[in-house]
């Protein structure tokens, strides 16, 4: 038995951190967050492969804490394993910078608001600063990633075929969506090869960031619900609190059924996560309220087997554990039987005539739900939606506006 090396080490979680181009981005996006930036302009070369900047207009790292902002298990939001209890912050773990120093090249431009110049700094492939000299910059932070994954040939090469760029891009913006749902209030822009692929102006509130989001068709079809109550464990009082975006029982499927489920969001304490309980039932009640209204001819004309809905819930910090892996897009919940039940509560006033106790469909309708999803072709809303997909670079789809 031998010990790794350090780098060794590094190298082989870093790649469990840092597991594509997307995920890279929502690491240094939520870092944005953290810091306090009402902007966050993201910009790729190549889809990410030979550029990924993002700039905010956050804090800023201070001169004294820029040695250790990119080292291994260093951070600012915790300082014992008890944080965790009451983390708000959507990166805890210290090992986003890190592992991208592993797998690119990295620099750190920053300027706090008591500097009078930036700072610019070239880390090493540990985290370390090997050069740092003034730089132009207003207050925020920017963070450059070059040659992603170089010295990892295979993975490298696998997220350059053409195919996979196009699928990666696409993951980028689904994970600035769901960031733009929890945060309304924060202007993003993701750019690929100087064009705009989509941008949010930020500076509003949860129903602008909606119609951003799912476009004006497909919001039209969708009618917020709210649900709150107490929980009823033994020893335990919690409150939750629910609000969904959810389809009209008589939405028009066109609009509100996808292939993906990359329009369906569920948001936990404002952090964005996969959460396959709740998403089961939400997906079961809605096709249920959708099928049995709809005809012969719109069931084996829709295409879509996903709905598009937006949950927001809320539940006290102690009673969620968002340590779950190191991409922390999942989480578990204390006494989750409870949320379960409110979000069948929910279902249930949100569509009373298909919704039985339990929030599932009926035969008839399962089966026609399995036979949009087998036989249906694609609808124009999703042709649409694809078409940036299908040219490189990808054009704007909302106008610009200043930060």
């Amino acid at each position: 038995m031998n010990a790794l090396p350090p780098a060794t080490v590094q190298r082989i979680t870093s790649g469990q951190v840092i597991t594509s181009v997307s995920s890279a981005v929502k690491e240094l996006v939520e870092n944005s967050l953290d810091a306090g930036a009402t902007s966050a302009i993201i910009r790729l070369g190549n889809y990410g492969l030979d550029l990924i900047e993002v700039r905010d207009n956050g804090s800023g790292i201070s001169p004294s804490e820029a040695c250790h902002v990119a080292l291994a298990h260093y951070t600012s939001k915790l300082r014992c394993h008890e944080d965790l209890l009451h983390v708000r912050s959507y990166g805890f773990r210290g090992e986003a910078l890190s592992s991208l120093c592993s797998v690119a090249e990295v620099k750190i431009t920053s300027r706090t608001a008591q500097q009078q110049v930036a700072s610019q700094y070239t880390l090493d492939a540990q985290g370390h600063i090997v050069t740092s000299k003034p730089s132009a910059g207003d207050v925020g932070t920017t963070v450059t990633a070059h040659n992603l994954f170089a010295n990892l040939p295979v993975r490298r090469q696998v997220f350059k075929t053409a195919r996979r760029c196009k699928e990666e891009l696409r993951e980028v913006e689904d994970r600035l969506l769901a960031l733009a749902l929890a945060m309304p209030a924060v202007r993003l822009q993701l750019m690929n090869d100087k064009q705009t692929v989509w941008q949010r102006p930020g500076a509003g509130d949860f129903t602008a960031a909606a119609v951003s989001v799912f476009g004006t068709s497909t919001f039209s079809q969708l009618k917020l619900h709210y649900h709150n109550t107490s929980s009823q464990s033994p020893g335990c009082q919690t409150d939750i609190h629910i609000s969904a975006l959810l389809p009209k029982p008589l939405s028009s499927t066109a609009s509100v059924l996808r292939s993906t489920a990359n329009r369906s969001f569920i948001i936990v304490n404002d952090r964005p996560v996969e959460h396959h309980a709740v998403h089961k039932k939400l997906k079961s009640a809605i096709m249920a309220a959708l099928l049995a209204s709809a005809t012969s001819s719109i069931r084996s004309s829709s295409s879509r087997s996903h709905p598009a809905y937006c949950v927001m819930i809320k539940l006290p910090l102690a009673t969620v554990d968002v340590n779950v892996n190191p991409a922390k897009n999942v989480v578990m919940i204390e006494n989750e039987e409870d949320l379960l039940a409110a979000v069948d509560e929910l279902l249930a006033a949100a569509y009373p005539a298909s919704c039985d106790e339990n929030t599932a469909p009926t035969g008839k309708q399962a089966l026609a739900a399995k036979d949009v999803a087998r036989t249906s072709p694609p609808n124009q809303a999703e042709r649409e939606d694809g078409l940036r997909s299908e040219k490189s670079p990808c054009p704007a789809v909302t106008p610009g506006s200043g930060a």
